[in-house]
């Protein structure tokens, strides 16, 4: 939302504190190369092992991500330090709690 920087088919966005009409090239280059900064610093680190298993540092802090879903790490460890056993440990602990148990239907009560 809101004015933009359109560069190498990537979308920058303009902070609201520079007026678009008068940004300036080096302003512009600026922005482009800390939002490419920001985008490599994501990647935490990969397994050859899982092609799929990344961790990933986020907005809330580094996660895992794995077939489509996200996992939480405590802040009590370090992402770098993690081995595929570690990280498949973390995903099945977590994988557990999300599991939730089936309902009971209801029936109505009959008058």
């Amino acid at each position: 939302f809101g004015p933009y920087i359109k560069h190498n088919a990537k979308y920058v966005s303009i902070p609201k504190d520079i007026d678009p009409l008068i940004i300036s090239l080096e302003d512009a280059v600026n922005l482009i190369n800390n939002k490419r900064e920001a985008e490599a610093q994501k990647l935490i680190k990969t397994f050859a092992e899982e092609p799929e298993l990344q961790i990933l540092n986020g907005r809330y802090g580094p996660y895992i991500a794995y077939k489509g879903s996200n996992y939480k790490i405590l802040k009590n460890i370090i992402p770098k330090d993690l081995e595929l056993q570690a990280v498949m440990e973390i995903i099945n602990k977590q994988a557990e709690k999300r599991t939730t148990p089936k309902r009971s239907k209801y029936t109505a009560k009959k008058k």
